[in-house]
């Protein structure tokens, strides 16, 4: 056929690649009511994921099982599993025990009823290799399923591009910080990852360097993404009305948290009262690993209900609550791969105090108070001009975070959606307060 100048020939429409989304740390971890931050941000990535018109498909490994989930029923299940429902929240309030039964028997009965696939992992592979024959991307944001085995197959079957998230290199720069099993476990997993992944996405430039670094001696080197993950809180935080001052720490209770040198902070501030009230301390996270020396203090220091308060297992709410009527939040980690909360509180306009560690000084040059943590005396002397100045008007400060409109740009394309609705519904993107 001839065509006239008023003929047009129109494109056809580009098929996007089928991208599948690991979900198994969100399923492993169904019974919790209180996320980590890489919960978050596994939850954040599949609410994106479901906003953008893509063929979007799930892999949940369940024991020895593997499941695969269409976009239908994968949304089934994390809604089954979200945390934030208030039947879900108010029953593990009442009854944390049988809340975990029920959610762990509603969440298996729904996998088994609702998946295209469940069985081995040869049995999957065969599926991937059938079904996309095209080709597929893998996607995993949560440390689960990084298997050499798995992998391999993975690429095997036309995983292509297969990207991978790595949160931190804690567990091989810090042994002695962690569960004694963890750098071993950790060592395999992220050797996986940069032997068969195609892309490594790390939250900040520090965590790439760290990668780079123990990458290093590896054959194939993958291709290394930095993208600041997004930072939210709900659009819904109630402000406490003023009050004393007081301070928050939020993290697990574990070694690299530091928690011990803030006993001794707060003990100086006992020490140097003169009269002066002594602000308290919230200490928010459940106890973790290694740390018997705190957990004692926890349980027989004169400090605790009196100046220090332990808060194991506030939800969401409660917490962002609890910070937005801090007059600090303080955060003496030893190490980060990013430090959520420290960015959290800075995007309700709470001062922070933490230490110079080198990914606070990349995403918090400037908007912090950074003192060593081998000036005990430092600390006191900020926390408590801070309680001093706590209210005053001269103190509020507009904070500019990173957010997630500008984290999955930089992943997925500037294609993605419409400006300010990026992972709303898991977390609300917040610029400034």
């Amino acid at each position: 056929m001839l065509l006239t100048s008023t003929d047009s020939v129109q494109p056809e429409p580009q098929l996007r690649t089928p991208c599948i989304l690991d979900l198994s740390r969100s399923f492993s971890r169904a019974a919790r009511t209180t996320p980590t931050g890489i919960d978050r941000v596994e939850h954040a990535y599949w609410k994106e994921l479901m906003r953008r018109d893509w063929p979007v498909w799930a892999i949940v490994r369940h024991g020895n099982n593997y499941a695969l989930l269409d976009r239908k029923a994968a949304a089934g299940l994390m809604r089954r599993i979200g945390c934030g429902r208030p039947l879900a929240v108010g029953l593990a309030r009442i009854a944390p025990q049988l809340h975990r039964s029920f959610i762990r028997r509603y969440a298996n009965t729904y996998l088994r009823r609702n998946s295209t696939y469940f069985g081995s992992m040869a049995g999957l592979m065969v599926l991937l290799s059938a079904r996309f024959k095209k080709g597929f991307e893998y996607l995993n944001v949560g440390h689960c399923n990084l298997d050499d085995i798995f992998l391999r197959q993975l690429k095997t079957v036309g995983a292509a591009p297969l990207r991978i998230k790595l949160h931190d290199m804690i567990p091989l720069d810090y042994p002695a910080l962690v569960r004694a099993d963890t750098p071993a476990l950790f060592q395999a997993r992220a050797r996986a990852a940069m032997t068969y992944a195609d892309q490594i996405i790390c939250n900040s430039a520090h965590t790439a360097r760290r990668v780079e670094h123990h990458g290093a001696g590896l054959s194939v080197r993958p291709d290394c993404l930095v993208a600041h993950l997004g930072v939210s809180v709900p659009q819904n935080v109630r402000h406490p009305a003023p009050q004393a001052p007081y301070f928050v720490c939020i993290g697990t209770i574990e070694p690299r948290k530091n928690h011990a040198f803030l006993f001794e902070v707060w003990q100086r501030l006992i020490d140097q009262a003169a009269g002066e009230k002594v602000p308290l301390l919230y200490l928010v996270g459940a106890r973790g690993w290694r740390n018997d020396d705190v957990f004692r203090l926890l349980d027989t220091s004169p400090l605790m209900g009196r100046h220090i308060l332990e808060c194991p297992s506030l939800h969401d709410a409660d917490m962002f609550t609890l910070l937005s009527g801090a007059a600090g939040l303080v955060f003496p980690s030893r190490e980060e791969g990013y430090g959520l909360p420290a960015l959290e509180a800075r995007a309700l306009g709470v001062e922070v105090i933490c230490s110079p560690i080198p990914v606070f000084q990349e995403l918090l040059e400037g908007d912090a108070t950074m003192l060593g943590t081998d000036d005990p005396q430092g600390w006191a002397d900020a926390i408590r001009a801070r309680a001093r100045s706590f209210g005053a008007q001269s103190t509020a400060r507009t904070a500019c975070v990173p957010t997630w409109e500008q984290h999955f740009e930089k992943v997925f394309g500037p294609e993605a959606v419409a400006p300010g609705q990026a992972a709303q519904g898991a977390l609300t993107s917040v610029r400034t307060v």
